[in-house]
């Protein structure tokens, strides 16, 4: 809650002084940073969404980054927990109004773990990493991994399965990946509404919906940033050329 209450001052008011200051804290293991970020994640992703119902509202707001992939996995399914919880709110409470875009959470970290593109009959799709043959191979009995980094339920727990995993609107032309609970009884079982867990786990995802949430692995921010500077470069050569 402190650590909370320190920093909500900055995030609501972009004049505070706050906001020109960098805080390095450290707490060992079990000290509740997770639940810190989580709690100013969610306050902030709220603040947002009341202050511009309409699409502004939407958008990334929120990036966190990590210097291990494992650990970047592991946080994924507390984030994506959170992130379940504001859509839940979102579609059930009509006492407030959070916009009718999604909450959603996209994850970045390299093709080894998410794959970089849909994929397609279109396109040939040869390639093993994309989300299309990655998700066919799981509903063939091809592979016991499933197309996302998750295992289980973020909101209830229960172990994914086959019927947890739609290519959508099709199968030879995805373009998105229908992600739902296997559990009848929960919320994100896809029976009521339209609660789906909403992971978007494909850099062509993540560049079409821009979810309010990522999570990412650090060197894939650094090699954002360094494809902008080359490409900010070439453009300078050419306009002196």
């Amino acid at each position: 809650m402190d650590a909370n209450s320190f920093n909500l001052k900055g995030i609501v008011n972009p004049e505070s002084a706050d906001r020109q200051r960098v805080d390095l804290l450290f707490f060992p293991t079990g000290g509740g940073k997770t639940e810190a970020c989580l709690g100013l994640a969610a306050f902030t992703l709220v603040m947002r969404r009341l202050r511009n119902p309409g699409i502004t509202g939407a958008g990334t707001s929120v990036l966190m980054r990590y210097t291990l992939r494992l650990l970047t996995l592991d946080q994924l399914g507390r984030a994506a927990t959170l992130i379940c919880a504001l859509e839940l709110i979102r579609q059930t409470d009509r006492s407030v109004n959070l916009g009718d875009w999604p909450f959603e959470i996209g994850l970045w970290v390299g093709k080894s773990a998410t794959p970089n593109r849909m994929g397609s009959t279109r396109q040939g799709d040869n390639d093993e990493n994309t989300a299309r043959r990655r998700t066919l191979k799981y509903l063939a009995n091809e592979t016991r991994f499933p197309p996302v980094p998750l295992e289980n339920c973020p909101w209830c727990g229960k172990a994914f399965n086959r019927d947890s995993f739609k290519l959508s609107p099709n199968q030879n032309q995805p373009r998105n990946l229908r992600v739902k609970c296997s559990d009848f009884r929960c919320a994100f079982s896809g029976r009521e509404r339209d609660l789906q867990i909403r992971l978007l786990c494909s850099q062509g995802l993540l560049a079409r919906y821009n979810a309010c949430q990522k999570c990412k692995h650090i060197n894939k921010g650094l090699k954002a940033a360094s494809s902008d500077l080359r490409r900010a470069f070439r453009l300078v050569l050419a306009r002196r050329s």
